[in-house]
């Protein structure tokens, strides 16, 4: 490949550069790969120590979230309000209920090993001390054990899961309630854990793998093209470097007139610097009148050119002599001055660039003769305003340069400013948005923090922090939509500052939380406020949107208590305070649903008042109880509550509803499941009110369940629903018969609708066509 280069040193030079290449190649990738396998092992490493660390604080969190709601409710006890035994059986009925990711819950047993609670089950009231797990270990005694020991502790033990036999590793948490010698846990099974890390090493071993071969991929492009990227280099220099030295002979005997080859010429590397050099030679003097000439007509060029810069660009440009007399003023100087170039020209620079303090209003410094004086640029002064000629204050940024000449006489000086107007009006409002919430209007979390640094001081003690939650503000989204939550926020928000004093900050720190701090108020005068703020919100009435929310709050009286700890406190006596108080506003909140869709849509409130009254005389049919009967006059009277959420123009629409509209129509259930179920009272009735437009044959929605695992009460609110709707005038259809809603129920009997309930129906549509 080489044999054109004569010169066997050249050649061994080359075949060592390219030799060189490859083996730095090769101990680079080696390095990046061995690197890479070490990345590899660390980053799996930290994604199963990062993905077992999360699970055990989860189900940890979960347990001291209990101990906080049983420490309430032993408050409870302590202030008379319980007796002991009745506190215990409270906080046993309210973690009875609690759940968590769905199919979490919670188990308490005494220290002696009696059963607490347990989903309610048989076994509570029995002691299982000596309850073994599926590989025999004595699970609950080594639960109490750590419990006794420890306080608190960890715990893994064997089940298997529902309807399977091999038994599976679960993982337990359990603490320790002494005021009840209770111990409280919870666990759940981590086999899903186990997968997802090895699922993650598959990822992570492909990837290492991709890796190899991209790399050794590279390495063979690039080994190619170093070889070929060789080749071509030596053979480029050859011929053109013996084509330069016959031309560079020619030169030398008087023949100028010769061109050289203009490939040559245009080259980069020294064969081409080499034939500039020669070209440049031939040239020199020719060029050197040219030069002459030209260079007069140059100057005059940059001259003009100059002017017309300086007068079309966007900043203001003032230039002087070097006594600081005004030479020349561009057009954006001009206007922002108020002078003109043939009013200012040879007037003393101060006299037209008047320049005072914003806020002293004191005359700040000349820059054009400080410049001159320290042969240096000088900046203009922060807060600086030009006085125009008109008398009109424009704020101004500016710098000023002096004018140097070669030998380094100063022979003038140049003022670049602009009205920075726009920009303090911008950079106002980023302040003013980097600390205020922007729905709100409150301070935000970021000038919380600062505030709360700033403020922990001696003077401001006694310190009250007060936190407030906003009860209900998912379910007042999911019912009356987002734009109805951002106004529960903003009342709630109003009320807070309207009943807080001048000098207490209120910030909104979170999607529902807000903080108050109270300098200078004790314990007993915060109450006092928060009382106001109670009752300000009582008083207050927005549409149908009910306002209700907790607080806590905790005050800081010594100079040596941490303030982040009182935060703390005050945050859990907020969270003590709503679990009290949510529930209660929950149910409010649904009631005052039901009555906005009846009030705004009143055949709503006739058809569910209908369903209602089928349901419970079809109930009565089939010999339900009297709770039973009770449900289902309830279901059928909230089963649609979820059509709150959908707009009024597709549920009055009289034609035929499209596609997406239908669509819509098929989230009520869903989103009246919602509703209902944030309420505990409801919980029961929302399964209802989610499965009523099911089908026997499981093409319904939103689940497809089918059969009997369509709740009883919905398969019979789904028959008078149906029943209901036949029967009813409607602007896109006429009513039909009692006998054609009949039939049309015993065709879909099987198919859509729970056949024993059809024939239960029969009974009472015989009993309507009595009545009739």
């Amino acid at each position: 490949m080489l044999k054109f280069i004569n010169n066997i040193k050249i050649r061994t030079k080359l075949f060592i550069f390219v030799a060189s290449i490859l083996a730095l190649m090769i101990a680079i990738s080696v390095v990046f790969l061995y690197s890479a396998y070490l990345n590899v092992q660390n980053d799996f490493q930290l994604i199963e120590q990062t993905t077992r660390s999360n699970y055990d604080i989860n189900i940890k969190n979960q347990v001291d979230n209990v101990i906080t709601l049983l420490d309430g409710v032993y408050k409870k006890y302590e202030s008379g309000e319980l007796t002991f035994a009745e506190s215990q059986a409270l906080g046993a009925d309210l973690v009875r209920n609690l759940r968590y990711n769905d199919d979490g819950y919670f188990w308490i047993d005494t220290t002696e090993g009696i059963n607490v609670v347990l989903l309610g089950s048989s076994i509570e009231g029995t002691n299982r001390y000596d309850f073994h797990d599926a590989r025999g270990t004595p699970v609950l005694k080594q639960f109490i054990d750590i419990a006794l020991e420890f306080g608190s502790g960890y715990q893994d033990y064997w089940f298997p899961k529902a309807n399977q036999t091999e038994p599976l590793m679960k993982r337990g948490y359990v603490k320790l309630f002494k005021p009840f010698n209770w111990v409280v846990g919870t666990g759940n099974y981590i086999d899903d854990i186990n997968q997802k890390i090895e699922d993650k090493r598959q990822d992570i071993d492909t990837a290492f793998h991709n890796q190899i071969w991209s790399i050794s991929l590279l390495f063979l492009i690039v080994a190619f093209c170093t070889i070929f990227l060789v080749y071509l280099l030596s053979k480029s220099i050859t011929k053109p470097l013996l084509k330069t030295a016959d031309l560079a002979n020619l030169i030398s005997n008087g023949v100028l007139d010769q061109d050289i080859d203009h490939e040559i010429i245009i080259r980069k590397d020294e064969v081409g610097q080499l034939a500039t050099s020669i070209e440049k030679m031939k040239n020199s003097i020719k060029e050197l009148v040219a030069r002459l000439t030209e260079k007069a007509k140059t100057l005059e060029l940059e001259k003009e050119l100059f002017s017309t810069t300086l007068k079309s660009i966007g900043d203001g440009v003032i230039s002087t002599d070097q006594d600081g007399r005004i030479v020349l003023l561009n057009t954006v100087s001009e206007e922002l001055t108020g002078w003109t170039q043939e009013e200012a020209a040879g007037k003393p620079f101060e006299d037209v660039f008047r320049i005072v303090n914003e806020y002293t209003r004191e005359k700040c410094a000349n820059p054009v003769a400080k410049a001159l004086h320290l042969k240096e640029i000088v900046l203009l002064e922060n807060h600086t305003v030009l006085i125009t000629k008109t008398g009109n204050n424009i704020p101004v940024e500016d710098s000023a340069s002096p004018i140097i000449d070669k030998i380094g006489n100063i022979i003038g000086s140049v003022l670049v400013f602009r009205d920075v107007t726009e920009k303090k009006e911008k950079q106002k409002k980023i302040e003013y948005l980097s600390y205020h919430d922007q729905l709100t209007g409150l301070y935000n979390r970021h000038f919380f923090e600062e505030e709360l640094n700033r403020i922990d001081v001696e003077k401001s003690l006694p310190l009250t922090i007060a936190m407030a939650d906003v009860n209900g503000l998912k379910l007042t989204n999911d019912a009356f939509g987002h734009e109805a939550g951002d106004l529960l926020l903003q009342s709630i928000a109003k009320v807070l500052k309207s009943e807080c004093r001048a000098d207490d900050i209120v910030s909104r720190i979170g999607g529902d939380e807000f903080v108050l701090l109270l300098p200078r108020t004790n314990y007993n005068q915060a109450e006092l406020i928060v009382k106001r703020i109670y009752k300000a919100i009582s008083n207050r009435k927005d549409n149908n949107i009910v306002m209700s929310v907790s607080i806590g709050w905790e005050t800081k009286i010594q100079s040596q208590e941490n303030v982040k700890e009182v935060l703390s406190k005050a945050e859990d006596h907020m969270y003590s305070t709503k679990i009290l108080e949510s529930q209660s506003m929950r149910n409010q909140t649904i009631k005052v649903i039901t009555q906005t869709l009846h009030n705004t849509n009143p055949r709503e409130k006739l058809h569910s008042e209908k369903v209602s009254e089928l349901s419970r005389k079809i109930g009565e049919a089939m010999n339900l109880d009297n709770e039973a009967l009770k449900e289902l006059e309830i279901a059928g009277l909230m089963h649609d509550i979820g059509k709150i959420a959908i707009d009024s123009s597709i549920l009055n629409k009289p034609g035929k509803l499209t596609e997406s509209e239908f669509m819509e129509i098929k989230k009520h259930p869903e989103i009246g499941y919602h509703i209902l179920k944030s309420a505990d009272a409801y919980t029961k009735l929302s399964e209802y009110v989610l499965a009523h437009h099911e089908r026997w044959d499981g093409h319904g929605y939103p689940r497809g369940l089918s059969g009997q695992e369509i709740p009883l009460v919905s398969r019979i609110i789904a028959v008078a629903d149906a029943y209901e709707a036949m029967t009813s005038h409607r602007l896109y259809k006429n009513a039909f018969s009692h006998e054609q809603a009949m039939e049309e129920l015993k065709r879909c009997s099987g198919i859509q609708f729970d056949p024993k309930i059809v024939v239960a129906f029969e009974k009472v549509y015989s009993l309507i066509n009595q009545d009739k």
